[in-house]
């Protein structure tokens, strides 16, 4: 039986079936009778739980909702952190290089990337269910050209450490990265699981990708003083226009992170405290 398949395979009609559609869904099968039938649940599954349309300012484009976490992420994008879409829209050019650190499944990295027409959009995300959501979103639009993903996280360590979560549902935030045992994250939840994950830190992408970024967004929950200390370099580089942070809850943390701004010569352009933490902050033009 084997000898006359391979027969087959070598004449005119083998190596033509090979290219059809047909053998190809036979490859897929796998030889499993029941592989239609998956076929159509998956396509049901699709249609019951489509991705919905977001319509805002200049840009289109859909996200999942699959879950109570997406779905929030979804229904509130107009009104949530709406700080940041302003920094976006104000403060991001045409042309520029822009660095989403904490990317998460990519909101305000598909909304920059449909937004301007000629952007490069660097986003890190260490969180493995967050990644395969933020490239489906990236796919989906069809941004691949403007996108670029990182499964790493940004801080002041390089090497081996772990990523401490306090929810496993696909989408969620407020984790922790530390390379020692906690059992709260910095936002003050009980830690459920905890990952392995790179931690490199910005100055070392920055060197690796010889790029710097124009715009720069950081949402780390907690751990922004880390990502400003391993960004030195970058924070006094010309090309650094400006920055979108949400600032530590934390007071030390704060002062910390207001002290290496100030002194790579970003003065604060946006602040309000009673409504969130995020800040935008522009460098100084001489």
């Amino acid at each position: 039986m084997k000898a006359a398949v391979k027969f087959i395979k070598q004449t005119r009609f083998g190596k033509w079936f090979k290219t059809t559609r047909l053998c190809n869904f036979l490859r897929q099968s796998q030889g499993d009778w029941r592989y239609p039938f998956l076929i159509f649940s998956w396509t049901l599954a699709d249609f019951l739980v489509p991705r919905r349309r977001v319509v805002v300012d200049q840009a289109s484009f859909t996200l999942p909702c699959n879950n109570w976490v997406t779905h929030f992420r979804w229904y509130l994008f107009k009104n949530k952190e709406e700080e940041v879409r302003y920094y976006i829209d104000q403060y991001v050019q045409e042309g520029d290089n822009f660095f989403d650190i904490g990317a998460n499944i990519g909101v305000f990295s598909v909304y920059t990337a449909k937004r301007f027409a000629n952007i490069s959009c660097f986003c890190f995300e260490p969180e493995y269910s967050n990644l395969h959501m933020l490239k489906e979103n990236v796919m989906a639009n069809k941004i691949l050209h403007k996108v670029t993903i990182y499964s790493v996280a940004i801080g002041n360590v390089m090497g081996l450490s772990n990523l401490n979560l306090q929810d496993l549902t696909s989408g969620s935030a407020s984790h922790t990265e530390s390379q020692e045992a906690i059992k709260t994250t910095q936002e003050g939840y009980p830690v459920v699981w905890s990952e392995g994950i790179v931690s490199v830190t910005l100055d070392y992408i920055c060197q690796q990708l010889g790029v710097v970024p124009n715009a720069l967004k950081i949402d780390t929950d907690g751990n922004e003083d880390k990502v400003l200390q391993g960004a030195v370099k970058t924070l006094l580089d010309e090309r650094l226009r400006s920055l979108v942070l949400e600032m530590p809850d934390d007071k030390e943390k704060e002062l910390y992170c207001r002290q290496m701004l100030a002194a790579a010569k970003f003065s604060l352009a946006w602040s309000d405290k009673e409504k969130t933490r995020n800040q935008i902050w522009v460098k100084k033009t001489k």
